[in-house]
């Protein structure tokens, strides 16, 4: 876990609960929830380049798939944490 971040689990619309590494982040750049399929991901555009995306992951370096109500709610949590910080 990188230095200064807060580790918080949280549990999703679902019942799914996923664990949630809280670090510095940048307000600019909100997460969101887009649909891939018949599912959904958790992304937000990198720094720099409005091409390329960053994509909430889990445990390993693959994205987390989602249903859209718990998309949007770790995407609601994630931009909170950013503007506490």
């Amino acid at each position: 876990m990188p230095r200064g971040a807060d580790l918080r689990l949280i549990t999703l619309p679902s019942g799914r609960s996923v664990s949630v590494i809280e670090t510095a982040d940048d307000p600019g750049r909100p997460w969101q929830a887009d649909s891939v399929g018949s599912y959904y991901i958790v992304q937000r555009q990198r720094p720099g380049d409005a091409a390329a995306r960053e994509v909430a992951t889990g445990s390993s370096t693959l994205a987390l798939i989602l249903i859209k109500s718990d998309a949007e709610a770790l995407a609601a949590v994630l931009n909170a944490a950013s503007r506490r910080r």
